[in-house]
């Protein structure tokens, strides 16, 4: 069963992330080796811990990325969400997306387009 054919038939959890930052960009519509890619505005946000390494001695950096894929019907509505998403971040306002699952590091949202636009 490949990814686009996995249905959530029982949902037990949702997984809510408060997101300050990232870097935008959006997905223009596409074919690539024949396999259709839709519209979207993706957003990736990283959190970086720093351990102490006891065989070392040093603080290290630690560096945990999520990448958000927020689907939209076309390429003109990926550009008007992701500057509303760049002006909440400019603003300091956190934008919140919940999900089902995170795939291959991946988080497939549950929002709509609009509901992520009322934010």
């Amino acid at each position: 069963m490949t990814k686009e054919e996995i249905k959530i038939v029982k949902r037990g959890f949702v997984s809510v992330f408060d997101i300050k930052g990232g870097l935008i960009k959006t997905l223009a519509e596409c074919a690539l080796d024949g396999k259709y890619y839709g519209s979207a505005v993706r957003i990736t946000t990283r959190n970086l811990y720093q351990n102490l390494n006891k065989k070392t001695n040093f603080v290290d950096d630690i560096e945990t990325e999520i990448i958000f894929r927020i689907p939209c019907s076309s390429d003109k509505d990926a550009g008007i969400l992701a500057a509303h998403v760049r002006e909440m971040f400019s603003n300091s306002k956190i934008l919140r997306l919940s999900c089902d699952f995170i795939d291959n590091k991946i988080v497939n949202i549950k929002e709509s387009y609009d509901e992520i636009l009322a934010q």
